[in-house]
């Protein structure tokens, strides 16, 4: 099949919608199928792109509210889209994107006919007043549900990251068909982890005590995601453990502010901010991480939990949206309530018991491959083969 994946982030950009878009791109070419990306294009200098990776990146704009994010401008893009798009031929049109990436297909779709099928990777419902705050809250709310109702009405398939998603799309009144299809994680981008050779070289650890204990948080450091949750159960868990330090792996608007609370509370020299890393250096930092805390109440998935237990390292995360159905009880961790007393409680029942460690560790391993990436995509291909046929 040819199978175009039209969306409005992609690399540079560090998220899960680029995770998801270049791991099911890989998977799908492994199996014989041909796909395009149509991307925006970025400010920032891209040397490489994914290996043997077919992409078009059209002329995009920045957004005055997030200064992370672009969008496709599909006045200057549909011209270099359109001829893409003929020149392809594809069977397929997949929107992982309710925008301006989907606006490009939609045209294509309007004229040729091709079946669409579109990814739901954000609850917006509950991000809007992240990205849009001066708008009021019952407000902001009824337009997400607007737009999203309006934007998946269009899709002949729906995939769902979760149950928990689907059930808000049909909370929507959204009647079009909702295949639950979570990204899957390839063990062969984290395996060989050697965890004593990490802890010798990486530099977060140096200068720091040998036995010094890691918490790491990975995700965009913004309100939705929830990450100063995770500074009062650090001061917490150095009571018992002083030598614990915790990594901020990501960027975003709250950053600032986390490094203000950190200094308030006196951790600056225990919270370390990475900023965003390569794909490639994520190994390095699970590797190195005793806990991975998770405290997002928004996810649609929630894949870095995944990721982290793919590489041995037990998830303490609140059980809430994705990351319930993810973890699915105390599945390679402990999953707790919104409660920082029991999450910090958790997290030091992990630390100070190495045998409880090494067993959630096993099981983390082998719970994560049940989210191969090589299965669902298997799933993805399925629910193509069932469309119409393109006319």
């Amino acid at each position: 099949m040819r199978i175009v994946f039209s969306t409005d982030t992609y690399w540079p950009r560090v998220n899960g919608v680029a995770v998801s878009v270049e791991v099911f791109r890989r998977e799908l070419n492994a199996l014989g199928h041909e796909v395009l990306i149509l991307a925006p294009e970025y400010p920032e200098n891209i040397e490489h792109e994914p290996e043997s990776a077919d992409i078009v990146r059209l002329p995009s704009r920045s957004l005055f509210f997030s200064s992370e994010d672009r969008l496709i401008d599909v006045s200057k893009a549909q011209k270099a889209a359109t001829e893409a798009l003929r020149n392809f031929k594809p069977d397929i049109l997949h929107a992982h994107t309710e925008f301006n990436g989907l606006e490009i297909l939609l045209d294509y779709r309007r004229k040729h006919k091709v079946p669409l099928v579109m990814t739901s990777h954000t609850y917006w419902e509950r991000y809007i007043k992240v990205y849009l705050p001066f708008l009021p809250a019952i407000a902001a709310r009824r337009a997400a549900i607007a737009v999203t109702r309006l934007r998946f009405r269009k899709a002949n398939q729906i995939i769902a990251p979760s149950q928990s998603m689907k059930a808000v799309l049909q909370s929507y009144k959204i009647r079009k068909p909702i295949t639950i299809i979570p990204t899957g994680i390839s063990a062969d981008d984290f395996s060989g982890i050697d965890r004593s050779l990490l802890r010798a070289r990486v530099a977060w650890l140096q200068g720091r005590p040998a036995g010094t204990r890691v918490l790491t948080f990975i995700g965009r450091l913004s309100q939705e995601k929830n990450p100063s949750f995770l500074l009062p159960v650090l001061e917490q868990v150095r009571k018992t453990l002083p030598d614990t330090i915790l990594l901020y792996v990501g960027d975003g608007p709250g950053r600032a502010d986390l490094e203000r609370q950190a200094a308030v509370r006196g951790l600056q020299d225990q919270v370390v901010f990475l900023g965003y890393l390569p794909r490639t250096r994520l190994r390095e930092v699970y590797g190195t991480t005793d806990v991975f805390t998770f405290p997002s109440k928004t996810e649609t998935q929630g894949l870095v939990t995944i990721e982290a237990m793919i590489c041995g390292t037990p998830v303490v995360a609140i059980g809430e949206m994705g990351t319930r159905e993810i973890m699915n009880g105390d599945n390679g961790g402990f999953m707790v309530p919104d409660d920082q007393q029991q999450f910090t409680s958790r997290v030091l029942q992990l630390l100070n018991d190495d045998r409880l460690w090494q067993a959630k560790s096993a099981e983390a391993r082998l719970y994560a491959g049940n989210y191969t990436s090589a299965a669902l995509t298997d799933r993805l291909v399925t629910v193509y083969q069932g469309l119409p046929k393109r006319r």
